[in-house]
C-alpha cells in the first residue's frame, strides 16, 4: 500500500511539474519592433524624432518609450496600453519646456550620449521585452 500511495505522488509530482511546463510555454510573448533613427548623430538644439515601434502579442500589452539623457535625466516620453497612447514629452510639470518639440519630438539640449528605450509588457504572463536606441549630441 506505501507503494502503491508513494508512486502516485511521484507521479502527481511529475504530472504538475509537465503542466506547469506547458503553461509556461512563452505564448503570450510580444515581438517589439522598433524603427531605426533617422541619424546616429546630431548636432545641439537639433529635433529628434522618436522612432515609432509596433507590437505583435497574442495578448494585451503596455509599453513605455523613455529617455536616457546624458546628465542622467531620466525621461518618460509615452505609455501606451491597450492601443491608447499617451505623449508626456509636452507635459511642462514632467518636462522643461524647450524639452519638448511635439508629442513624437525633442529638442536635444545637452551634448552626450542618449538612449531610447522601449518596454512592453505583456498583460497576463508579466513577459517583458526591451529595445533600445542611442545617439550622440555633439
Amino acid at each position: 500500500m506505501k507503494k502503491i500511495v508513494t508512486l502516485l505522488l511521484v507521479l502527481a509530482v511529475l504530472a504538475s511539474v509537465v503542466l506547469l511546463s506547458v503553461s509556461v510555454s512563452g505564448a503570450g510573448d510580444a515581438v517589439l519592433t522598433v524603427a531605426e533613427l533617422a541619424k546616429q548623430e546630431y548636432a545641439r538644439g537639433d529635433t529628434v524624432e522618436i522612432p515609432t515601434y509596433t507590437v505583435e502579442s497574442a495578448e494585451a500589452y503596455t509599453a513605455d518609450v523613455i529617455a536616457f539623457l546624458p546628465n542622467g535625466e531620466i525621461i518618460f516620453l509615452s505609455h501606451e496600453e491597450n492601443g491608447s497612447i499617451t505623449s508626456y514629452i509636452n507635459n511642462k510639470t514632467l518636462c522643461r519646456a524647450s524639452f519638448g518639440v511635439s508629442d513624437t519630438s525633442f529638442c536635444a539640449e545637452m551634448k552626450g550620449e542618449y538612449t531610447l528605450r522601449y518596454v512592453v509588457y505583456t498583460a497576463k504572463t508579466y513577459e517583458r521585452t526591451v529595445c533600445e536606441r542611442t545617439f550622440t549630441v555633439n
